[in-house]
């Protein structure tokens, strides 16, 4: 190699090649970099919208558009000699696994086709064509010689197709839905996909015609029909009735059978199927939707013989996603009753794995979720022999029928957490199944884990195999993040990062103790006087022992006093080495860095809540870390601002009305009235918001029918008659996750009181600000508002002339 920097501006989707002599890169303005690492040389290619490498490092397909040219031209470039073939109309391409063939459609004038080029003859094949149907969704069998693909995807003429050989193309195979009665359906994931031996293809389809939702039973005036027996309310539904009047369900096809079986039915819609391809799991896509939405109907999951289409319920769904297939398909692994279980399909028989262990797999110390969910299940060994599963510090391997159980770190000891890091082996790679991934990790080979000590927020990286056991490959007082590793996993790569030191890229070689730097971000950041951070201890009154991460400002002299800004928001602390640019460009207006460049402490504090009075929580929680950071003698107690945004907007607000300790407050996107805000749509889900209040982030455990005094005693409006300190508060009018109208509520009441406050609203903004005239707007107000009030700035004209 080289050893040459390459800087690619704007670079936006990167990746190497599987021989690690190329890297490519697409810029957000669509430009296409190819560098070769060994000669150092780079080529740059303007309006390329997609690339590929060839799995075998060969060549590079990319997509570019030309002008006034309908469709993209595909262009094929031998890496080694530059050499390019070029075929246009191309709308998708795709690698078969060795990379000596290529599988691209054309679409042309009155003619559209699917074409195989072999890229060792040259010679190109044309499967299949139509004069007036599109192809879509080109699929390889993991052999690389059968292909699939649909024909006319997105209507009620859809067909598959099939090819065994392409390099026999003479006999296609297709499976015609409509002489069974049947639509093929290609919006679901996977939409078209082999067993891994290519003997059968899954695919979905419904059993009536796809409608336009305009043409499902809408009435013929303009209004909605709301029901309060509606399982889904009215926004919702309308965008989900197609799923759940006309379900796509899963189908088997057997090739050499050419036979096909639903594996699922018109409840059981969602299904996952291994890679041996022999059992399959399906589940209600109905129920599981309505689990997000206000309550989660009693459903079950059925296990398939694929080969024999015979299935039966095995267990009852747990919450959420608390269940995982194994990758081959044997074993579906299920939370329930604090304990992880496995059934096995083979057998047909279910094993409690954790209910004899000596520790809690159930993550009973959340309280944002009820009822609360496990630490996790992060997937399998690869070969099955083992089940991977966290508690609260550990990683734990289990053998599937419970006789062999092992902890494979010891974080309980010194409270440190340990996670499994899975390296991911494609820039391009996705969950085959629509959020359920069994993940595989190797432990005879070796695998990656996170580790961090919770005592003192240090991070770093581990290396774990049956063998060796536990290696430490990193683990210091910074944030360490973003391992990347050679196919030998003897080269390292990672990034390094301090609160007043940017991230920097570090070298290291298994053989080798020390890792080396071999890039610096921000170095003009050294030119600057910076701040550092640094952890503090505390204690509620109810006896929580908590932490917060305190953030120094530049230049700091011990000798003189200097005004703070809290930020609250549940558990912050473990921010503490995370680097922060100043900036006016932030969602929420507000960065460390910025504030701590002029002058301010910055103090981020832990909340731990009581399930049914959260505001008192954060006020006892934070007040408590601040009367401990007030201890140190160059703080100055009378000049203590406090910020919250969303959540931690609600918290601010409510602070807001318990304690003077605060010079100023300011919320942003929070809430100010438990009943209103329980009894309000959350728009950005289409569902009423009061189901994150009874077992959500809102912490109340319970209806407020049930405990009225709990939700008012919580509730900012209802005690507002206590206000004393100057409060700005700002929205979005978009916001459809924290309805904006909560600050209206509480700017109407504060008037009403005759009590000072001003709120910003921003008619084109949500629940965060995207705009960038409208982020730089409200840092600086921000700014101005803390700078008058916790450094006796003079008040701009906005804070101080009313209309």
């Amino acid at each position: 190699m080289t050893k040459k920097k390459h800087i690619l501006p704007n670079a936006f989707i990167s990746d190497f090649s599987a021989d690690g002599n190329w890297m490519f890169s697409r810029t957000r303005g669509n430009k296409f970099w190819i560098v070769n690492l060994r000669k150092g040389e780079e080529k740059l290619v303007d309006s390329i919208t997609w690339y590929r490498c060839s799995p075998n490092s060969q060549t590079v397909a990319y997509l570019k558009q030309l002008p006034k040219e309908a469709k993209p031209q595909l262009y094929i470039e031998r890496l080694d000699n530059n050499t390019v073939l070029k075929y246009p109309n191309v709308t998708t391409f795709k690698y078969n696994a060795s990379g000596d063939y290529i599988a691209f459609i054309q679409e042309g004038k009155g003619d559209r086709k699917v074409v195989v080029l072999s890229l060792i003859s040259k010679k190109i094949t044309t499967l299949h064509s139509n004069k007036k149907q599109s192809y879509s969704h080109l699929k390889w069998t993991d052999s690389g010689c059968g292909l699939a693909f649909f024909q006319g995807a997105g209507t009620n003429k859809t067909q598959v197709h099939y090819f065994k050989d392409i390099t026999k193309p003479a006999k296609v195979q297709s499976f015609d839905p409509l002489s069974n009665k049947i639509y093929i359906a290609t919006d679901r994931r996977p939409a078209l996909d082999f067993s891994t031996d290519g003997t059968k293809l899954f695919f979905n389809v419904k059993l009536k015609k796809m409608e336009s939702s305009a043409t499902m039973d809408e009435p013929l005036a303009e209004v909605e029909i709301w029901n309060t027996k509606d399982q889904l309310l009215y926004p919702g539904y309308g965008y989900s009735k197609q799923s759940f009047h006309n379900p796509s369900m899963m189908v088997a096809w057997q090739l050499k059978k050419d036979d096909w079986k639903f594996i699922g039915d018109s409840i059981h819609t969602i299904t996952l199927f291994g890679t041996d391809a022999k059992y399959a799991y399906a589940y209600s896509h109905k129920d599981h939707s309505l689990s997000y939405q206000e309550s989660e109907p009693l459903s079950n999951i059925d296990v398939y013989n694929i080969e024999t289409g015979v299935h039966k319920s095995v267990v009852e769904k747990p919450h959420g996603f608390e269940f995982q297939m194994s990758p081959s398909g044997r074993y579906l692994a299920y939370f329930k009753d604090g304990n992880w279980s496995v059934y096995d399909a083979k057998y047909d028989i279910h094993t409690n794995l954790t209910k004899n262990l000596k520790t809690k797999f159930l993550n009973s110390k959340t309280s944002r979720y009820l009822p609360p969910p496990s630490y996790g299940n992060p997937g399998w060994s690869t070969d099955e022999k083992e089940i991977l599963l966290y508690d609260e510090y550990d990683i734990w391997a289990i053998t599937p029928d419970g006789k062999k159980v092992e902890k494979i770190t010891a974080g309980k000891e010194n409270s440190t957490i340990y996670r499994l890091y899975r390296l991911s082996e494609s820039r391009f790679e996705y969950p085959k199944f629509e959020a359920q991934y069994a993940k595989l990790f190797n432990l005879k080979k070796g695998v990656f884990i996170t580790a961090r000590d919770t005592n003192n927020e240090s991070t770093g990286y581990f290396n774990y195999s049956t063998k060796k056991g536990l290696e430490e490959i990193v683990l210091k007082d910074s944030y360490i993040k973003n391992l990347r590793a050679s196919k030998n996993r003897q080269q390292l790569v990672y990034t390094e990062e301090r609160f007043n030191a940017p991230p920097k890229l570090m070298y290291r070689d298994i053989k080798n103790t020390n890792s080396v730097a071999i890039e610096q971000s921000n170095r003009h950041h050294f030119k600057y006087k910076w701040g550092h951070s640094e952890l503090v201890y505390y204690t509620t009154p109810t006896g929580d022992s908590l932490k917060g991460a305190l953030f120094y400002p530049a230049d700091f002299d011990p000798q003189k006093k200097y005004p703070m800004i809290t930020f609250c928001y549940e558990l912050l602390s473990n921010q503490l080495h995370h680097y922060q640019n100043p900036t006016q460009h932030n969602t929420i207006g507000f960065s460390v860095s910025n504030y701590t460049t002029q002058g301010y402490f910055v103090f981020y504090p832990d909340i731990v809540y009581k399930i049914g009075d959260p505001g008192i929580s954060a006020t006892k929680c934070v007040t408590a870390g601040v009367r401990k950071v007030g201890e140190y003698p160059f703080i100055d107690k009378q000049k203590l601002g406090l910020y919250g945004h969303s959540f931690g907007g609600y918290e601010s607000m409510f602070m807001l009305t318990q304690t003077d300790m605060f010079a100023t407050i300011i919320s942003g996107a929070g809430a100010s009235n438990m009943l209103s805000f329980y009894l309000s749509m959350a728009w950005i889900w289409d569902r009423p918001q009061y189901p994150r209040f009874e077992k959500g982030q809102w912490r109340m455990g319970d209806s407020y029918f049930n405990i009225p005094e709990a939700y008012e005693r919580n509730s900012p409006i209802h005690q507002l008659q206590n206000v004393k300190t100057p409060f700005l508060s700002w929205a979005g009018k978009l916001d459809s996750n924290v309805n904006w109208e909560q600050h209206i509520e509480m700017f109407v009441g504060l008037r009403r009181l005759k009590k000072d406050h001003v709120m910003l609203l921003y008619p084109e903004e949500g629940h965060d600000i995207k705009g960038s005239e409208n982020q730089i707007d409200l840092t600086n107000r921000l700014q101005e508002w803390f700078n008058h009030h916790l450094k006796d700035r003079p008040a701009p004209d906005w804070m101080t002339n009313p209309h």
